[in-house]
């Protein structure tokens, strides 16, 4: 079909492209052509799956505990929206570890450890072709932050902190993703800030560096990713006072409510021509300053093109968007010049896709082929990967000949951590080795695992929002570490299958240590391999270890 002019569309019309719903709700609609033709939305937000599985969550930011969609759930609606509408509606999706169905995907830091840009184009380009297959054209990566090393909702979730390797490593990642067939999503401007922690999941956080500095740093690396050619931006919720002072109440204005922040800054300044998006709209850090009806409008007008996360449980609500922007377009509370704008820029974004191609939904794309691609690159990704941060001992590569009973002991808050252990425990088995985990130590605990170990193995996660709030052990977990390596040490081995913040803020005294970075099978495999000598430790730590 060929894509229309504003002229074609009706006020509604325009409005609809800027409107993204939950296909959650769409798998509720009873009657879908009634709603589309008063409703013509612009996008689909894939994120729970079938009502009768659906997981709804806030973030899905952990390595391999989270229910995505399945693939086989997602493709369809794609072609089941578009014969209802005049234009065709872009499905987008975060899904940081993919479809349920198809690769588990692991965390950006990963191929930010092989130290080759190389690897972050294949990362595009391996996820676009399994989101084609799921029918999902639009993903909302890669993260460009320069974040805090205790900004816990951003662990894992860069490719690095050196700002000359992540602007590189983004950008050839969104070459890989955009030159097959995905849109790509560079997230989230203006950014945290090198000096905040706090998480815009719950709390409202500001971007406190000056301009300057702002500017030869986080605004450097977004400059040149859009320089890339990024389709796309998605805006955050954290503020930015030195270029927006505004405040409600006591609290800056959250970026996604600033005109000289979307607008003045990314549009104008920095020259970005593509769709801007929001970030979550139910996210706490955007509530509290306005109504519902005036974050909608407020948004719009700020610069915003698409609208995440309208809350829509129900048919009535859902109207309720396009009627609020319909409304305060024709009372001039929003400028026609601005509706148009927002329209134009999400129909070249969907040209870009090639939503208005002819067979564009009937296409039928092959899982099979994607998914082995996939899995080929992240066996290679983890293997070139590990990180050998500390062997001041020599102990690696291990003596085969000289083990015999090896001792795990696991920390974690994530339940899918143990079962990937579970994994690793087997795989030492299957080489012949005694393995006994333990997840809680005492003193004694400890003397008994020095007197019956040749090998103990001190495996650990945190990730963003593993556990939620602060990057941290409590509990029970953080009792242990007043027994790690008490015995024992000269043959232990700590590894951490997440976070880089592990070995600084709890095992710097450790002896030998490795950086894992996340828990997959394939990690596993390169993990055992690599302390028994099969591979190198080629891994060069993306993460500064110490601050």
């Amino acid at each position: 079909m060929k894509k229309p002019s504003l002229s074609d569309l009706t006020l509604r019309e325009k409005i609809g492209q800027t409107y993204i719903i939950g296909t959650h709700f769409w798998a509720r609609l009873k009657d879908r052509k009634a709603f589309l033709e008063r409703n013509p939305v612009g996008g689909l937000w894939s994120c729970s799956g079938p009502p009768s599985k659906a997981k709804i969550q806030v973030v899905d930011f952990t390595d391999a505990d989270i229910s995505e969609d399945s693939s086989t759930y997602a493709k369809p609606i794609a072609a089941d929206v578009a014969q209802y509408l005049k234009i065709p509606a872009v499905i987008g999706a975060d899904t940081v570890t993919g479809f349920c169905d198809l690769s588990n995907a692991f965390n950006a830091v990963t191929f930010g450890a092989t130290g080759d840009v190389s690897f972050a184009e294949r990362h595009g380009r391996a996820i676009a072709n399994e989101f084609r297959c799921a029918g999902v054209h639009w993903r909302w990566s890669p993260v460009a932050d320069l974040a805090h090393r205790e900004c816990a909702s951003h662990i894992g979730r860069a490719y690095s902190d050196d700002p000359d390797t992540l602007a590189d490593m983004c950008s050839a990642y969104v070459k890989g993703s955009q030159e097959n067939g995905v849109a790509a999503c560079m997230k989230h401007f203006p950014g945290c800030g090198i000096y905040a922690k706090r998480d815009t999941h719950l709390v409202a956080e500001a971007n406190t560096m000056t301009l300057e500095k702002w500017e030869n740093t986080q605004g450097a690396i977004y400059q040149k990713i859009i320089d890339s050619g990024v389709w796309s931006v998605m805006i955050s919720h954290t503020a930015f006072p030195a270029v927006d002072d505004t405040k409600i109440g006591k609290r800056y204005i959250p970026s996604t409510f600033s005109k000289k922040v979307i607008t003045d800054l990314l549009k104008g300044k920095m020259h970005f021509d593509g769709v801007v998006i929001s970030d979550d709209m139910h996210m706490r850090a955007c509530h509290g300053f306005f109504s519902p009806e005036d974050m909608v409008i407020n948004a719009i007008n700020a610069g915003i093109d698409m609208y995440l996360g309208y809350h829509a449980d129900n048919v009535e609500d859902s109207e309720n968007y396009i009627n609020i922007l319909e409304k305060a377009v024709l009372d001039g509370r929003i400028p026609m010049a601005r509706i148009d704008d927002a329209c134009q820029r999400i129909l070249d974004f969907k040209e870009k896709i090639g939503l208005f191609n002819d067979g564009f939904f009937g296409k039928e794309e092959c899982p099979e082929k994607a998914v082995a691609e996939t899995q080929a690159l992240f066996k290679e990704t983890c293997e070139k990967a590990i990180t050998l941060v500390a062997n001041d001992l020599n102990l690696l590569p291990l003596n085969k000949d000289k083990i015999k009973n090896i001792s795990l002991i696991t920390f974690a808050h994530s339940p899918g951590f143990f079962t990937a252990m579970d994994k690793l425990k087997t795989k030492l088995e299957a080489r012949g080795y005694n393995v006994k985990t333990y997840d809680v130590l005492t003193i004694q605990i400890m003397r008994e695992i020095d007197r019956t170990s040749d090998l103990i193995i001190y495996a650990m996660h945190l990730g963003a929002h593993a556990p939620y709030g602060a990057s941290s052990f409590y509990g029970d977990v953080m009792k242990s570490f007043f027994n790690v390596l008490s015995f024992g040490a000269e043959k232990s081995i700590c590894v951490s299958f997440g976070s880089t913040n592990i070995y600084y803020d709890y095992f710097e005294n450790c002896d030998t240590f490795i950086n894992a970075y996340t828990y997959n099978e394939y990690m596993i495999d390169a993990f055992v391999k690599a302390i028994f000598g099969e591979i190198p430790f080629e891994g060069v730590s993306p993460i500064k270890l110490i601050p």
